[in-house]
């Protein structure tokens, strides 16, 4: 009977620790996404879904060398404002290190705006914003940027604390050695 009861037991902490990870928090809100030539486009709110699109903005010049577009909006209204900016980054890659970056913008409103940024060492292009739209991209590849393009793949951030996961998964773990050292004690 002590040895069905130990494996009853033994069977129970296996099955409790199989499911450890389903512990895992859901992910987070669209902020970063992937477009067109690997270019990736974050923002820093979760209420802001970020989408990457092949429309361009009204006023991006027909001949221009566009490397992406992305339409940014709002999935909680209020959520950008003049005392509520939206920081965007641009990630294009090493390749336009430096490189003179214009950024397109046709808002909501209808309004139009163009940015003239330069692309940082990483080839990366930051700024705020108060009004969400459809932004496109216009640069050049520099000369001393490399040809070359990370397409790693990232994991989100959860923000989820596993102490508790790892305590379950110890608790049964230790269960399960239990269950084994008094079946051998029984034999």
């Amino acid at each position: 009977m002590k040895k069905r009861f130990m494996a009853a037991l033994s069977v129970l902490a296996l099955a409790l620790a199989m499911p450890v990870a389903a512990f895992a928090a859901p992910s987070p809100a669209n902020t970063t996404t992937t477009g067109a030539n690997n270019v990736t486009a974050s923002v820093n709110n979760a209420n802001v879904k970020v989408e990457s699109t092949t429309k361009y903005a009204e006023g991006t010049p027909a001949n221009a060398n566009v490397v992406a577009s992305f339409e940014i909006t709002e999935t909680v209204a209020g959520t950008v404002s003049d005392s509520n900016p939206l920081t965007v980054t641009f990630t294009l890659g090493k390749a336009y290190a430096g490189a003179k970056v214009t950024v397109y913008v046709q808002h909501n409103d209808g309004s139009k705006d163009t940015l003239n940024l330069t692309a940082d060492n990483n080839g990366n292009v930051t700024f705020k914003v108060t009004k969400l739209s459809i932004y496109t991209i216009v640069a050049e590849k520099t000369a001393t940027g490399a040809a070359t393009t990370d397409n790693g793949a990232k994991s989100p951030t959860t923000g989820v604390d596993t102490t508790g996961v790892a305590a379950v998964a110890v608790v049964a773990a230790a269960g399960a050695a239990c269950a084994f050292v008094a079946l051998r004690k029984n034999n």
